[in-house]
């Protein structure tokens, strides 16, 4: 074979290479002994819908930030998106093992009881690919699925049916504060039963004008700085969806050297190890955490004697 007739195939055994590449963003069904997901995709996913038949919800990726979309709109868990989309990725699909609609009862994959995911890549409209999770499947990290428009029913090995139905909470990035304790002037706690203030000057914590020695500020004062450095909740509820019963247990004023103040509301509920967090910065959110997260700020006077 004449040497331009070997450049003129490998051109085109190029150009098929790079169309089937594009092809494999933009159109993709997954088949036994494949992953549910290219690896190449990872990095080009933008939007996830998980639609349950209790609930739903929506994640989706701008300029490099993943959030929360639906059912609220909230900072989402990095980590949390980037390893389940790992996990797409390496999920590794078995033979079909039936094509048959009439066993979807049998995997969960009814209408009534699997989960809706809808992968989106690169901001397009149209999903990559859609998919419906089912039961647990034989081996310790296995699902049942079935991909939309085909009958076939896989097990996918390397992800789980929990993947899918984790509490939405587990999504969610729960910072709820984090402020440099360089930049904290004054602290405030009032209630009923507690009311304190300590302040900063010159790099001494004072109380009622008393600078405090070196062993009640690392006993007092460091866990509050500690606590206020990485605040994190357990959970995060729409204020327009929070119906306890509560009373306010605790006001805290956190003065900052830029001239701004944090105000927190501390509630208490029915079950006394958790406690409800309102922040003025953040009114359409209640934060949920144990008790045991805010118990640095539970200090009396005696305390600072």
């Amino acid at each position: 074979m004449k040497k331009q007739n070997i450049l003129y195939l490998l051109a085109i055994l190029a150009i098929l290479m790079v169309l089937a590449g594009i092809l494999r963003r933009f159109s993709y069904r997954p088949s036994g002994g494949t992953s549910i997901l290219p690896e190449q995709i990872a990095a080009d996913i933008s939007k996830l819908e998980i639609k349950m038949p209790a609930k739903s919800i929506e994640l989706a990726k701008s300029e490099g930030i993943w959030r929360l979309e639906k059912p609220f709109v909230w900072k989402a868990d990095a980590g949390a998106v980037k390893n389940f989309c790992k996990k797409l990725t390496g999920a590794v699909l078995s033979e079909p093992l039936s094509d048959n609609p009439a066993v979807y009862e049998i995997f969960e994959l009814n209408e009534s009881s699997a989960a809706k995911i809808s992968v989106y890549v690169l901001l397009k409209e149209k999903p990559h690919i859609v998919f419906h999770s089912g039961k647990r499947g034989t081996e310790p990290e296995s699902v049942y699925l079935r991909v939309e428009d085909s009958n076939n029913v896989y097990q996918a090995s390397g992800i789980s049916n929990y993947d899918f139905s984790k509490d939405l909470n587990e999504w969610l990035d729960k910072t709820v504060l984090s402020v440099n304790r360089e930049n904290i002037k004054s602290i405030s706690v009032k209630s009923t039963r507690l009311n304190f203030k300590i302040k900063q000057s010159s790099a001494v914590w004072m109380f009622e004008n008393r600078a405090l020695p070196w062993d009640k500020t690392a006993s007092l004062i460091n866990p509050m700085l500690d606590s206020l450095a990485r605040l994190e909740a357990d959970g995060i509820i729409p204020a327009m969806d929070f119906t306890e019963k509560t009373r306010r247990e605790l006001k805290i004023l956190i003065n900052l050297s830029d001239g701004n103040t944090i105000e927190m509301e501390v509630m208490e509920g029915a079950d006394k190890n958790l406690r409800f967090l309102k922040l003025a910065i953040e009114k359409d959110f209640i934060f949920r955490m144990f008790e045991w997260k805010l118990s640095p700020f539970r200090k009396t006077k005696k305390d600072f004697l």
